[in-house]
């Protein structure tokens, strides 16, 4: 059948990718946390709960982003940005195989646009040949350090239960198939404006106690040991793990819109785009640091204190 997108081989997404369950179904499979932002003691569960991922609802109901964030807002506001701002709009690449793979040579050959065209990117990126395949390779739009008062988001500001906790922002935008491969870093949340997604995680250590996962690059923030398909597909859309360390440390979860999903600090995580038009908007966090008064500030330090077990908070 036909291919995927250049350089990578043929897919078949997961069950829960392909068909979106009702709410309540969804939910009651996300391996995640699920949290809803209306319960009295909400805070507190949270705060409780930073050693693990987390899907929350109801923290955003008064944004206004889900109505107005069309593509054409979105590509006119990115043009505004670009003309106003002279702000780095960059299509970043993703190879799951480069040793650094948001700046990887052979995916930028392979894409026609050159990964030069971000006011485009949904026309470029949802582009296919006459055999089906996509003509662009898997590259996404993801700006970070944004200012929490930046008028991108004006009608999507900080949650104020976690204002306190945000020092930044950032906007994720995703074609269909396109995402993040395995990586790490500093906490932080994503919540979905259009389109739903989903989420790969696993722990800084897995289980059983004492066993480590045989990193490619230690102290960074990429270097995970992928398995076979999600390399040969370059993209972990669909991925089904095969090894038991990875069946039993996998969490996964279809996040809709109007939902936050919480990543842990360094906990290693990806994600695939499930609509032609995907728009998130987040933030870094530092909730943890705070609570607890230690903060690493580079993944070798965090590498450094790790214990064997999950930290409880």
């Amino acid at each position: 059948g036909p291919g995927w997108r250049p350089g990578a081989e043929s897919l078949s997404l997961r069950e829960e990718e392909l068909k979106i369950q009702p709410t309540a179904e969804r939910l009651a499979s996300c391996d995640f946390k699920v949290i809803n932002a209306g319960e009295v003691n909400f805070t507190e569960v949270l705060l409780a709960n930073l050693h693990t991922p987390m899907l929350v609802t109801g923290l955003t109901d008064t944004w206004e982003a889900p109505k107005e964030w069309s593509k054409e807002w979105i590509t006119s506001m990115l043009r505004d940005i670009k003309a106003t701002e002279g702000m780095d709009l960059t299509v970043h690449p993703w190879n799951l195989s480069g040793e650094n793979p948001m700046e990887d040579f052979t995916t930028k050959i392979s894409s026609p646009s050159r990964l030069s065209d971000p006011i485009n990117y949904f026309d470029l990126w949802n582009a296919k040949d006459a055999r089906g395949n996509y003509l662009e390779p898997n590259a996404i739009i993801h700006k970070t350090g944004m200012s929490p008062e930046h008028a991108a988001f004006e009608k999507a500001r900080t949650p104020k239960e976690i204002e306190a906790f945000t020092p930044n922002r950032q906007l994720a935008l995703n074609a269909f198939g396109t995402g993040h491969g395995i990586h790490r870093h500093a906490e932080a949340w994503q919540a979905q404006v259009k389109g739903h997604k989903s989420w790969y995680m696993f722990p800084p250590r897995p289980k059983p106690a004492g066993t480590r996962w045989e990193l490619a690059k230690k102290g960074a923030h990429f270097g995970f040991p992928h398995e076979e398909q999600p390399l040969l597909q370059n993209t972990m859309c669909g991925y089904r793990p095969i090894r038991k360390l990875y069946k039993d440390n996998l969490k996964f979860c279809v996040q809709a819109p109007g939902e936050i999903v919480y990543i842990p600090d360094y906990y290693w995580h990806s994600t695939c785009a499930l609509d032609d038009v995907n728009i998130a908007a987040g933030g870094f966090l530092n909730a943890s640091c705070r609570k607890t008064g230690t903060c690493h500030q580079t993944v070798s330090l965090y590498d450094a204190s790790l214990p064997d077990e999950p930290q409880k908070f």
